[in-house]
């Protein structure tokens, strides 16, 4: 169960659930060939009003034949880690809401606004929606380093699926479908949330 911290700024307590570390396992969809199993690591962190959200990936292989229900500490214990893919940090904002406090239990769908940079050559601005445990953004400004792939739209979700991250990313390029890239199953490394 996660410590929810006594500073926690109300601009973004509907975000507290990805405060913290996590680590897990996931699938990056290669566009020749079979799918490549994947180490991840997310971080959130309180910055000011701010969501911080670093995210890394790793190259890995698994010991054993993967199966695609493994939960997060099973996945992770049957790789073994190569090096660090690709990083990203992306600073999150929620827009203003109703100000009315939902019933317990309930949620208020909040807008939200996300800068960010990414190893591989991207920056982008996202916007989407957090509805309770559940986070949906796509960006609406991508630019994209003159070696990098050119893409018209990256989209992501991020859910909490018992007591697990679970998240995609998709992209898409001009004239084609979305197609996820990457996906992961995360498991919380401490219980407290953290700060910058």
């Amino acid at each position: 169960m996660m410590v929810i911290p006594e500073n926690l700024p109300t601009e973004i307590a509907p975000l507290a659930w990805m405060l913290g570390q996590w680590k897990g396992w996931g699938m990056l969809s290669v566009d020749e060939g079979e799918d490549q199993p994947i180490y991840e690591e997310v971080e959130g962190l309180i910055s000011g009003v701010q969501m911080k959200l670093v995210t890394r990936i790793y190259s890995a292989s698994a010991r054993e034949s993967i199966d695609p229900i493994w939960d997060a500490a099973t996945g992770v214990a049957a790789l073994e880690i190569g090096d660090l893919m690709h990083e990203e940090t992306l600073y999150v904002s929620l827009l203003p809401g109703s100000g009315v406090l939902p019933e317990p239990g309930q949620f208020e769908t909040r807008e939200m606004v996300a800068q960010g940079a990414q190893s591989d050559g991207y920056c982008a601005r996202w916007v989407g929606r957090s509805m309770g445990p559940r986070v949906q953004m796509e960006t609406d400004a991508l630019i994209c380093d003159p070696a990098a792939t050119v893409y018209q739209r990256f989209s992501r979700m991020y859910g909490l699926v018992a007591g697990e991250m679970l998240w995609a990313n998709e992209k898409q390029r001009d004239g084609e479908e979305d197609k996820v890239e990457l996906s992961g199953r995360l498991m919380r490394v401490n219980e407290e949330a953290g700060e910058e």
